[in-house]
């Protein structure tokens, strides 16, 4: 995986409402970490792409904390 990202490595789907030129990468990309470090539920396949993509420990993630303090009959 690439270590430096830039915007234009997106879809541009993604921006629909927004001009990519207009946009701060480092300063959106601080934004997005802390929002989705607090989600309450990821599945782990998002979860796993998150704690890449951010070089985060999954235990960091409030969804990863949430999962173990409140397991579902199908998960355990």
């Amino acid at each position: 995986m690439k270590n430096k990202f830039n915007i234009s490595d997106f879809s541009p789907h993604l921006f629909w409402d927004t001009d990519k030129a207009e946009l701060d990468f480092i300063k959106s990309k601080e934004e997005i970490k802390n929002v989705v470090i607090n989600i309450r539920t990821l599945d782990k396949v998002t979860l796993a792409f998150l704690s890449q993509f951010f070089n985060i420990e999954k235990t960091a993630f409030r969804c990863y904390k949430q999962n173990r303090l409140n397991p579902s009959f199908w998960s355990s």
